[in-house]
């Protein structure tokens, strides 16, 4: 018997079908079943590494995290990273294998239609549930021809589509009737109900205008979702738009982060949520910089555009160091660090110069896994190699494991660069680092959280959960899904 399986679909990008995705996820999983998150095709800049060493997208981890589930790499078979220049790296499966423009890949993805019909085919043969989320929005009417992420992979999987509608944007009826009326007929007939998400205020002024829509469109609004403020990780770079430029005042110490163009892995700073005297705030022009205590430098998977940009800070650099400021570079921002980066054979851009010597970054992506030892601080995990940093000086490497050393630490951890993901998320590591910090201040010490970063996320997913399960009718939605796996 082949797996029950619903597909959601956005009028928009950002409408909000991640997370309803994740929260159904949760649902079904709470009520015993196997759910498996999945998505054909993703295009972000913030992607993750398996234990394994594949590659996939934030939200697709997301989504098995709230189904209890190991990330799979064929959650998300396709993931696209813009890398600048208008190439993107195309990621199958979970390992990369080609850069392509735009042009080329429109021609390529339609050779994927069988990799995708595959492996959905394995999947659901596995599981009992599978949620699908679509991308953007399924009206492009330009990208029908060779689409493979929403309407055509309904058609792969003879999936019902709920269609999520974002009202914060406004015009949400607009949004539905328009969506709903550039589908050909077969496509149409797949929508069975819509979801109004973010909504905010009096839901009875609301009620007219979905009699009206139902009636126009012949589809079921099976629940309208208020705004929710949850603390899960995002890999969408629109919700960059809207995170904070100022320090809480509440909160003692101050991690500024740098605003780079097609920042890569930002959703690795949530984890600074769990620690209760951490303020994180972005930086995107220099004049929002002030003296944090900690300065960040993310990964860019654009580093020449970002090479002039970050030079406007070169000056402000050695002022905070003089007074303090600890400077933290991530993945390809350790780049930065260097005198200069080598970023091809003839092509050398300058650095800040935090330390003496040249980065380059390497033509090919490098997955390592380190095992932490019986030291609770010791750090461990995925270590995506791309930078390759050659210093002079007194520094050391930032881990230093039996047969492995990676990064950089000087001045005990006044410069840092490292390429490990999901740092934050050593809560005893994290502890020491603010710890010293606090010291400097003269502030005393704190334990380290007595929640680990998913055990937070966890009560964040229940709370996703429970919010659906108030707002949509989930009779309904059980009734479409059923009608799919007699199908």
């Amino acid at each position: 018997m082949k797996a029950k399986r619903l597909m959601i679909q956005g009028t928009s990008s950002d409408a909000g079908k991640s997370l309803i995705v994740a929260g159904l996820c949760r649902v079904f999983a709470d009520r015993g079943q196997k759910v498996f998150p999945f998505k054909s095709q993703n295009m972000a800049l913030n992607s993750y590494i398996t234990a394994s060493g594949d590659e996939m997208s934030r939200a697709q981890v997301v989504q098995a995290e709230a189904s209890r589930r190991l990330p799979d790499p064929r959650m998300n078979p396709i993931l696209l990273k813009p890398v600048g220049e208008a190439q993107s790296h195309v990621v199958i499966k979970g390992q990369f294998v080609a850069s392509t423009t735009a042009a080329e890949y429109y021609d390529y993805k339609i050779k994927l239609k069988p990799v995708i019909h595959d492996i959905f085919q394995e999947i659901s043969q596995e599981n009992e549930v599978i949620l699908i989320e679509g991308a953007g929005s399924p009206a492009e009417i330009n990208l029908n021809d060779h689409d493979i992420v929403n309407m055509g992979m309904a058609r792969i999987a003879d999936a019902p589509v709920l269609l999520v509608a974002d009202i914060d944007r406004g015009g949400v009826f607009a949004q539905i009737y328009g969506t709903i009326a550039l589908m050909n007929e077969e496509d149409r007939a797949r929508i069975k109900g819509v979801i109004i998400n973010k909504f905010r205020g009096d839901i009875s002024l609301l009620q007219s205008g979905i009699e009206m829509i139902e009636n126009l469109t012949h589809v079921p609004i099976v629940g309208v979702v208020p705004y929710i403020d949850l603390a899960i990780d995002s890999e969408d770079s629109i919700a960059l738009e809207s995170v904070s430029t100022q320090m809480d005042p509440q909160k003692a110490i101050d991690v500024a982060i740098l605003m780079l163009d097609k920042m890569s892995n930002f959703s690795d700073f949530q984890s600074l949520t769990v620690y209760e005297d951490v303020s994180v705030r972005y930086v995107k022009h220099i004049q929002q910089l002030k003296n944090p205590d900690v300065l960040i430098i993310p990964g860019t998977e654009d580093i020449h555009s970002n090479g002039q940009k970050i030079q406007a800070y070169k000056e402000a650099m050695g002022q905070l160091l003089a007074q303090g400021t600890r400077v933290i570079a991530f993945n390809t921002g350790m780049c930065f660090l260097a005198e200069s980066v080598q970023l091809s054979h003839d092509r050398v851009i300058p650095g800040l110069g935090l330390v003496s010597g040249q980065a380059t970054l390497l033509e090919t992506v490098e997955i390592t896994q380190v095992d932490p030892d019986d030291n609770q601080q010791a750090l461990g995990g995925s270590i995506t190699q791309r930078v390759q940093l050659d210093h002079d000086g007194d520094g050391e490497p930032f881990i230093q494991a039996d047969d492995y050393q990676e990064g950089l630490n000087y001045h005990n951890h006044l410069i840092m660069g490292t390429q490990l993901n999901g740092l934050f998320q050593n809560l005893s590591w994290s502890r020491h680092y603010f710890n010293q910090i606090r010291r400097t201040k003269g502030l005393e010490e704190m334990e380290q959280p007595k929640l680990s970063y998913m055990e937070f996320k966890n009560r964040e997913y229940d709370k996703l959960a429970n919010h659906l399960l108030e707002h949509l009718d989930m009779k309904v939605i059980e009734e479409m899904m059923e009608c799919s796996e007699e199908g």
